[in-house]
């Protein structure tokens, strides 16, 4: 739907669019110009949301939402249910009490069965009183609070009456809000505003002070518990460290290292004092050999060479395992150590066998071979002892090790426990503190006072505003009926949904089957005569196309098929063309009707056509009188037929249909042939070998569905056949669209 064809329509529409937001404005500016008065009280409120005027136990930054969601909250709150029944409350115990009331109810608008019964009166304002001391609202499920509720709406004063007039914002970018009330009494309003700030101020202070206990009982409870978990850690690392005896972990570890350390550095020296002994022994033992051997160099020596070779052999074998060991095996370089020192003690006895002379006697190295025995047995001792408490020192070391870690963990849950001990403090404090500190920060700045001028009724712009509303709301149905109205309408629209080549379009008349010589002969309204200017655009279309014989069809019956060709070939002979009209609407053969005879009906006799086909070089009128009927008009003939089941092709069968048309095309202008809907019969397909052109009939009110979609695919196949569409029964007002 484009602007140009939207703005066609809602020109259409004019009178809608004129009338109906007329109406409305006019009901707008009597409703606007008959009200009551209204006056009007403001109130103000600081908030100190965006201020920093109250106590700051903490800097907190400027959050632009947060301070939205602040002033949201507080406005919800004031125009809550609660605060309001607080209003109301004080409204009726004033009204109730005072010798001036802002309202006076009549008898007759009593609901309420207390009025005038002084007892129930008092004690309803007894309990309005202590809800009103507490803060209390009144209960449905409560019999007398519905009873004070009927009472509350006989002045008007319930909630939703109250919040009907009551306005609450805040104002732009500012730390104040707005409280406004509007009413027909001045001092109401006045009083109903501040009444307002002071009970909210009330709520929110009750309000907050139970939020603050709440959040310091949590964080006290919170301490006390942390504290409970830290003495149960402490105890458990003091009592580890006392069963086990620890005292200071780091001077204790660090001592028996240093145990450790000095007690290897012991093994160690006793080890090489021991191999020392070890050689010393047996250099003694080699010297009393030879002294005792002195005789027998030659001998000696022998023997002193076999005992190097087998030495070097044992060496350079363990010298191999050493390196392939990874020369970590210490016991391996002990023993090459061992070796070696025996390798170089017998080249040198080898060297000086023969110069060698015998200083010492035999019993002399016997003797220091003795004491030498003997320390070596004491230097094993010692060396076993050092051993023994090197492994009980590192047993001891491993076994504080693992009491070590333990120790570490509980540490560990000690500090975990003290640090949270300490955050939940510090929190106890700051939340404490801001209790403390935060007191109350609304305060009223601004009291509500009784306005001197009644507020403007606003008339002229209830007025511009209802007209406005309407002919928006007018336009806006229009187009939505117009979106939803799926039939075709409009050419424009016919050939968006059709896709046929679009011939033309002849509106729809009031009168029903309308008399073709009246309707052309009389000037009767303007639906007449655009019809005619239209039926006359289409014989101009007709006379050009140079063609003679025309099959008028439809998808659908009563698409205006019979009706358009009767008015067609009447506006032919006007301009005294001869036409010729073949009834081969065999369902329905409503053009037969157009004989002037009624009795001389045929349906095709097949004498006559012989007849008139055999002797078509030289035929006279009363040939054709067995086919052909006269009608009312001049100028124009009929053949017509009857009713039948059968279709075209059965009917027309060796008849030689299509001969005879051509005969009778000599002696006529046009002639027009009618078809049965597509939809329903297949005449139109058996019908389109017989003529020269096809002029589809479509009715502009109808829509097109699948059966019509299915009938338009076969015109879009008949080509130059196809003449072109007809758009039927076309709204005069759709014209302009």
């Amino acid at each position: 739907m484009d602007l140009f064809y939207l703005f066609r329509l809602l020109k259409k529409k004019m009178w809608i669019l004129i009338i109906i937001p007329l109406i409305i404005s006019g009901v707008g500016f009597y409703i606007a110009f008959t009200s009551d008065y209204k006056f009007k009280s403001s109130a103000q409120l600081a908030t100190s949301i965006t201020t920093k005027d109250n106590i700051r136990i903490t800097e907190e930054g400027f959050n632009f939402r947060e301070v939205q969601i602040k002033f949201s909250n507080l406005i919800e709150s004031m125009t809550s249910d609660q605060v309001v029944t607080l209003v109301s409350y004080d409204l009726i115990l004033h009204d109730l009490d005072s010798i001036r009331p802002f309202t006076t109810i009549e008898p007759e608008e009593r609901k309420s069965t207390w009025h005038g019964d002084e007892v129930a009166l008092e004690k309803a304002k007894a309990t309005i009183k202590e809800k009103l001391a507490k803060m209390e609202v009144l209960s449905n499920f409560n019999d007398y609070d519905r009873e004070l509720s009927v009472l509350l709406k006989d002045y008007g004063y319930d909630h939703i009456a109250i919040k009907k007039n009551l306005k609450v914002s805040r104002l732009d970018f500012t730390d104040y809000i707005l409280v406004s009330y509007e009413t027909d009494n001045p001092y109401l309003a006045a009083y109903v505003v501040n009444k307002l700030c002071e009970e909210f101020i009330r709520f929110n202070v009750d309000y907050s002070a139970q939020r603050s206990d709440e959040s310091v009982n949590f964080f006290l409870d919170l301490v006390n518990q942390k504290k409970v978990e830290l003495d149960e850690k402490s105890d458990r690392l003091k009592n580890f460290k006392s069963t086990n005896k620890f005292f200071d972990v780091d001077l204790e570890s660090q001592a028996q290292l240093g145990q450790i350390s000095e007690l290897e550095t012991k093994e160690e020296e006793l080890t090489n004092n021991v191999h020392s002994l070890q050689l010393s022994i047996y250099n003694l033992k080699e010297r009393i050999n030879f002294a005792r051997n002195s005789g027998s160099g030659s001998t000696t020596s022998n023997a002193g060479n076999i005992r190097i070779l087998n030495l070097r052999k044992q060496i350079q074998g363990l010298n191999e395992q050493y390196i392939v060991g990874g020369r970590s095996d210490q016991k391996l370089l002990d023993s090459l150590s061992t070796l070696r020192a025996q390798l170089q003690i017998e080249s040198e006895k080898l060297n000086n066998a023969a110069t060698a002379v015998e200083t010492e006697s035999v019993a002399d190295l016997n003797v220091q071979l003795d004491k030498m025995e003997v320390d070596l047995q004491i230097a094993k001792s010692a060396l076993s002892s050092t051993q023994s408490r090197l492994r009980y020192s590192k047993y001891k070391k491993s076994d504080f090790a693992s009491k070590e870690a333990v120790i570490a963990d509980l540490e560990r849950e000690v500090s975990v426990a003290s640090q949270e001990y300490l955050d939940a403090q510090s929190k106890y404090n700051e939340t404490r503190n801001k209790a403390l500190a935060s007191g109350n920060a609304l305060r009223q700045i601004m009291a509500g006072q009784p306005a001197a001028e009644p507020e403007s009724r606003k008339v002229v712009i209830i007025t511009v505003f209802s007209w406005l509303t309407s002919f928006s709301i007018c336009v806006f149905f229009i187009v939505l009926l117009e979106y939803f109205d799926l039939s075709i309408k409009t050419p424009e629209r016919f050939e968006s949904l059709t896709k046929l080549k679009y011939l033309g379009s002849v509106n729809m008349l009031k009168a029903k089957n309308p008399d073709p010589q009246e309707l052309f002969n009389k000037s009767n309204n303007v639906e007449s005569e655009n019809f005619k200017h239209l039926v006359r655009k289409l014989r101009y279309e007709l006379e050009e196309s140079g063609s003679k014989k025309f099959l008028i069809t439809s998808t659908r019956k009563g698409d205006g098929k019979s009706f358009l060709i009767s008015t067609l070939a009447y506006s032919m002979s006007l301009i005294h063309k001869k036409v010729l009209i073949v009834d081969t609407n065999f369902k329905n053969n409503h053009l037969s009707g157009l004989v002037a005879n009624p009795k001389s009906k045929a349906l095709l006799e097949n004498e006559s056509v012989q007849l008139i086909v055999r002797n078509s070089d030289n035929l006279e009128d009363e040939s054709f009188k067995g086919i052909v009927s006269p009608t009312p008009y001049k100028n124009i003939d009929v053949i017509a037929s009857v009713v039948s089941p059968l279709s075209p092709s059965e009917i027309l069968m060796e008849r030689d249909f299509k001969s005879l048309l051509d005969i009778l095309s000599e002696r006529y202008d046009y002639i027009f042939l009618e078809s049965a809907a597509m939809n329903e019969h297949s005449d139109t397909k058996e019908l389109v070998g017989y003529v020269d052109k096809v002029i589809p009939v479509f009715a502009a009110d109808e829509v097109i569905q699948q059966k019509d979609k299915e009938s338009i695919v076969f015109l879009n196949t008949l080509g130059d056949r196809l003449f072109g569409s007809v758009l039927n029964k076309l709204d005069i007002k759709d014209l302009d669209i």
